[in-house]
């Protein structure tokens, strides 16, 4: 017995943690919702940063040191360079190819999430199967609508799915405080 309260003690900050991580990104995922189109934008523009960095960086270790491979990394670097500088003249076209590559996302990490549970079958298997059903759902609207909304609907995937997560924690923290309870034999809000 006393193993198990050992046990317990040491698990008994994850309903805490699931709560704080799951407000947060609630808090979050509403946040960039409500900007959804600055998120865009800011989601294409540090792409195409991140883009022309990794072209310099290519070009650099090819100007710098001549190996084998070299003709490899300048290529990489022009065409990442090329691909940053596109993002910044056409953002649409880049928001329209990065929302698509986020329905891929949602799709994939919902029917993971969803096997994931019925596989495990935690406690709280339910809540995730919800949520995965959610997401697959969401990704599929998303791609109905593809590529003509993808300005504003990057924003707003990143800020669902962001909810969506938090939502999930929230529910996941309650279920295993309430869990935690009933192993002790007291109601779930009795204090000690």
């Amino acid at each position: 017995m006393g193993k198990i309260n050992q046990a317990e003690q040491a698990f008994s900050f994850i309903p805490f943690i699931n709560t704080i991580a799951g407000t947060g990104q609630i808090a979050l995922g509403i946040l960039i919702i409500i900007i959804a189109a600055f998120t865009t934008w800011l989601t294409v523009w540090v792409m195409g940063w991140c883009l022309i960095v990794w072209g310099v960086i290519d070009l650099a270790q090819f100007f710098h040191k001549k190996v084998d491979l070299s003709w490899w990394r300048f290529s990489s670097g022009v065409l990442a360079i090329g691909c940053g500088v596109l993002l910044f003249f056409f953002p649409g076209m880049g928001a329209a190819a990065i929302s698509l590559v986020f329905v891929i996302l949602f799709i994939m990490g919902g029917l993971n999430k969803i096997f994931g549970a019925l596989t495990d079958r935690p406690a709280n298997w339910g809540w995730v199967v919800f949520g995965g059903g959610l997401s697959i759902i969401l990704g599929f609207f998303i791609l109905s609508q593809w590529p003509v909304k993808s300005f504003v609907f990057l924003g707003v995937l990143v800020g669902i799915e962001i909810l969506l997560n938090g939502w999930t924690l929230l529910a996941v923290g309650y279920v295993s405080r309430r869990l935690m309870h009933y192993s002790r034999g007291t109601p779930s809000g009795a204090s000690e």
